[in-house]
């Protein structure tokens, strides 16, 4: 399937034209006309760069240039930063499989069963070469009531608390929006591991509170593969297709960048997939409208996917590319700003007012758990009413003014509209 360009907006801001382009030369199925880049100025390859650098696209656009794009035409500055970020991310990942590796050992001779997700899966089975998938972090995933031991366990391995988190991590457990341990750091520092005990995140959850972890056969269903002659236990392929969806337009409405178009292309030309089992549970985690998108959109950018499916789930075709074409700027959102930008959206989106009063009551009075957490004190402290006004002002005085200002700002207000469309799109379940 090749597509000669994407639609281009007639009234599309200068940013959004930049987005188009970057999301265009990412894809392995749309041609784009060489004009597009000969047309850039100094400034627009600044902001090309800096999607680059925000959302850890140079190793994948270096190799996309390299495999399909050798008829247009770069500055050799910006073709050299891309190249050198695809090679230090060759030598980052074979740092890190040695550290998954380490990890891996000390949980299985703690006899803690555990699974490896995501990236950890994704850059060495799945993407076709060592050095296009970056690591922000390891996430390994355990029982809830073995993962405090797990912690304690890769403590003794040798792992070390992040600069400045002195959070106390048992308070985790009982944290009703948590998901998963504070971050530590790998025995040789060069990558950070968190512990998950939930796959799914609810403190953002638009449908249900329903997690994959609660599916009886989901540790069953689980894969082992090899790295240096270790065996490693991964999700399966279908419900690592779930949770890249979940963990990207549910948990993060996409600033996590636009990597999981490619990690799930990747994913689906390399594994089959249970489609039965993807219908069974993305009704169960209401994430119907979340796989539509995610599939539809892989399927026009990279051409992977089942077009059976799609065919099947399909929604309205003007609806759908209008959700696309947002959901692609989205990806390449501004990341600097991204908190804000999210607080903003979840502040202004239209709610009745008693939910909106329920909301701004749950964002003053917090749980007790979630202020000892934030403020590192015993949850039982007769002392913790006091933190209360010190939130308040933070509230009030920091975060409030940026929220606004956010809002208020050309860019950032746009960005803000586009998140609110995408949650549009995510609850409207007839769609």
């Amino acid at each position: 399937m090749k597509l000669k360009n994407s639609p281009i907006e007639v009234h599309a801001s200068t940013t959004d034209r930049l987005k188009d382009l970057m999301m265009d030369l990412l894809s392995t199925t749309i041609e784009v006309d060489p004009q597009r880049i000969q047309t850039l100025s100094d400034k627009d390859w600044e902001a090309m760069k800096q999607f680059v650098e925000d959302h850890r696209i140079g190793p994948m656009l270096h190799w996309r240039i390299n495999q399909s794009r050798k008829n247009l035409s770069f500055p050799e500055v910006f073709l050299a930063d891309i190249a050198n970020r695809y090679r230090a991310n060759t030598f980052t990942n074979l740092a890190a499989e040695r550290e998954l590796i380490l990890v891996s050992d000390a949980l299985h001779e703690a006899e803690i069963p555990f699974v490896v997700l995501k990236g950890g899966f994704l850059a060495w089975h799945v993407y076709p070469e060592k050095g296009l998938r970056p690591l922000r972090d390891l996430d390994i995933l355990v029982h809830k009531n073995r993962a405090f031991e797990a912690f304690n366990c890769l403590m003794k391995a040798g792992a070390r608390r992040m600069n400045g988190d002195e959070s106390d991590p048992a308070l985790m457990l009982d944290h009703p929006e948590a998901h998963q341990l504070p971050p530590i750091v790998s025995k040789h520092g060069t990558l950070v591991v968190e512990i998950h005990w939930l796959l799914f995140h609810h403190h953002q959850s638009l449908q249900s509170v329903w997690d994959l972890t609660e599916d009886e056969s989901l540790w069953k269903r689980c894969i082992r593969a090899t790295l240096h002659q270790t065996a490693v236990p991964f999700l399966s392929p279908t419900d690592q297709l779930v949770h890249l969806i979940e963990h990207a337009f549910h948990g993060h409405l996409l600033d996590n960048g636009p990597l999981v178009l490619s990690d799930i292309a990747f994913l689906l030309e390399k594994y089959e997939m249970d489609w039965a089992l993807l219908d069974r549970l993305i009704k169960q985690a209401g994430l119907k409208q979340a796989a539509r998108l995610a599939l539809a959109m892989v399927y026009r950018d990279h051409g992977a996917g089942s077009l059976d499916w799609l065919q099947k789930n399909q929604a309205e075709p003007d609806f759908l590319e209008a959700a696309i074409l947002n959901a692609r700027r989205l990806m390449l959102r501004d990341y600097g700003r991204r908190k804000y930008i999210g607080l903003s959206a979840e502040v202004f989106k239209p709610m009745a007012i008693m939910q909106k009063c329920a909301w701004v009551t749950k964002l003053f009075f917090a749980p007790k758990i979630k202020v000892a957490l934030e403020f590192n004190i015993d949850k039982t402290s007769p002392f913790l009413w006091c933190y209360y006004p010190i939130r308040w002002a933070r509230q009030i005085f920091i975060e409030a003014p940026r929220i606004f200002l956010t809002r208020i700002q050309k860019t950032s207000k746009h960005e803000t509209l586009q998140i609110e469309r995408l949650r549009s799109w995510l609850q409207d379940k007839e769609a």
